[in-house]
């Protein structure tokens, strides 16, 4: 929720007074689940399975949930996590999944339902992310594709959603032309910033640096200066420095990032190889 980053971010050396607010998609999910804002809400019922994390679990208190762990006996699907089932409300008392049975229990749950899959409700919609280690992660995304796959009806909250810029740009107070959406994302933080009417920038070095990076360096310690906007077509290098000291040039492929582009029907304003913080 928007109150655990607020906290989180300050490990990263980010002060709380940078930011004027916090908008997540789990904290659109409390919102929606708490007040119901319209009909689709308020025919959704209280009893959910809810998929979750076992290291950090997500506590849906407040919500006047009934937690069940057969989807038979559910209203719909609430997932946080990749890690585990909550078998009740109470906080860490959660059932242990490996991420290949949860796949297999989302392709049978959507087959379950005589007439018609129950919603799935997707609290966080990115399909993977990128760990301190380089390494990529599956993320709750991943597992609601295997239901979707199957027949089920998913309910992505946050981005691509429109919903979730126009609550940020509310906040801000600003209108769509004063503000730019900044994620590695091609399916979820560019494609949301282009049905939110707002331009983007392309963090190339992240999910998709195999992709797009012929030769990327090292995030913790380069500042990288330059940005290209996406009308050019040619591959694009640009110089690295941190201080005085100067590294390598890298090399981004316009012609890999355009076949990207097109596949995921999302073209940003900007690419950048990577956004850090300045020290």
């Amino acid at each position: 929720r928007s109150s655990d980053v607020r906290s989180s971010l300050t490990k990263y050396g980010f002060k709380s007074e940078w930011f004027t607010d916090f908008i997540t998609s789990g904290e659109l999910t409390y919102q929606c689940l708490l007040n119901r804002p319209t009909d689709e809400w308020r025919r959704l019922g209280n009893r959910c399975v809810h998929v979750t994390w076992t290291k950090r679990p997500i506590s849906i208190e407040g919500l006047g949930l009934q937690i069940v762990t057969d989807v038979r006996n559910a209203d719909f699907i609430l997932v946080h996590g990749t890690e585990g089932i909550a078998q009740s409300t109470t906080p860490g008392d959660i059932q242990a999944f490996t991420l290949s049975d949860l796949v297999t229990w989302m392709e049978n749950a959507a087959k379950t339902k005589s007439q018609s899959p129950i919603p799935l409700i997707l609290a966080n919609p990115d399909i993977v992310t990128v760990t301190p280690a380089g390494t990529l992660l599956e993320m709750p995304g991943y597992l609601a594709q295997s239901y979707a796959a199957a027949g089920g009806i998913v309910r992505k909250m946050g981005k691509p959603d429109p919903g979730i810029y126009a609550a940020a740009i509310a906040a801000l107070g600003l209108s769509a032309n004063e503000v730019i959406g900044i994620g590695d994302s091609l399916e979820h933080d560019v494609a949301g910033a282009n049905a939110a009417g707002i331009d983007s920038l392309f963090v190339a070095g992240g999910i998709h640096a195999s992709e797009v990076i012929v030769s990327h360096l090292n995030l913790d310690t380069t500042h990288h200066e330059a940005m290209t906007n996406t009308s050019d077509n040619n591959v694009c290098n640009s110089r690295h420095s941190m201080g005085n000291a100067s590294l390598p040039d890298y090399t981004l492929n316009n012609q890999s990032l355009d076949q990207l582009c097109d596949t995921f029907g999302a073209r940003p304003t900007f690419v950048t190889p990577y956004f850090s913080r300045l020290k």
